[in-house]
């Protein structure tokens, strides 16, 4: 792949990192991918003693950083994920954060143009017009949030079920087979995900003489991969279980 030179990329952005791996979960799992993560999220402001007051309850139990990031140019973002030397054809996964917040049509078309395959990871719930450049969009609906994308523009349906009781009783099963109805066509996975070991999470944080926060946070996720797992196995082919084997396993590219 040749470096970048167009002009477009010349767009300013605020990013948290760009680093080489491999897919963990979802229809791309396995390939080789550049991740670009994004800063800054409209759901939530990412200072871990507010997440009570963010607009939506996703946030009482995201592992992910959103604060911070580093401004600089598109064009020496592209410059550092070509440099990891992946061949051609290659994923580029656009995540945060919510990457809906920065991205314009150029971000997604110029890297097209060099011969990157373009995934974007989002919330839905922001009007994006760079999405459909996007060879595979990710949707990851959070329960208390309208979505705004049309099903056609959905190649992946990705609910992420954290071990809490609030996310636990707003994703019922009811909620989740309507969610396949509206995306026909989006392959669909259920993720069980772990609670953040932080004591500002509702429903973890320690009572005096109370149980260890890990030992609370491990029968949290034991549960909810438990109820994925019934699921799942409920509805046939139309949904997978989906699991965050970056959890498990060292999939960075030095």
């Amino acid at each position: 792949m040749k470096l970048p030179t167009y002009t477009d990329f010349d767009v300013l952005v605020s990013v948290l990192g760009v680093r080489a791996g491999i897919i963990p979960l979802g229809a791309l799992a396995g390939l080789p991918a550049v991740f670009v993560d994004m800063a800054g999220c409209n759901l939530w402001d990412g200072r871990l003693h507010a997440r009570d007051e963010a607009s939506s309850c996703c946030a009482r139990a995201c592992h992910t950083r959103v604060a911070g990031g580093q401004v600089t140019s598109w064009a020496d973002v592209m410059i550092t994920a070509q440099s990891a030397g992946l061949p051609a054809q290659s994923w580029l996964v656009l995540g945060g954060g919510e990457p809906a917040q920065q991205l314009v049509p150029d971000m997604v078309a110029g890297p097209r143009a060099l011969g990157w395959q373009v995934a974007v990871e989002t919330n839905g719930t922001l009007v994006c017009p760079a999405l459909a450049w996007a060879d595979h969009v990710i949707l990851s609906p959070k329960p208390d949030v309208p979505v705004l994308l049309s099903p056609d523009a959905v190649d992946e349906l990705r609910v992420v079920l954290p071990g809490s009781e609030v996310m636990a009783e707003a994703w019922t099963d009811a909620r989740l087979d309507v969610l396949a109805d509206t995306y026909p066509t989006a392959a669909c996975f259920l993720v069980p995900c772990d609670l953040p070991l932080d004591p500002n999470v509702a429903g973890t944080v320690l009572e005096p003489g109370g149980q260890d926060l890990g030992e609370v946070a491990d029968l949290a996720y034991a549960q909810v991969v438990a109820r994925c797992v019934r699921y799942v196995a409920a509805r046939g082919r139309r949904w997978r279980l989906g699991l965050e084997t970056n959890k498990v396993f060292p999939l960075g590219l030095s």
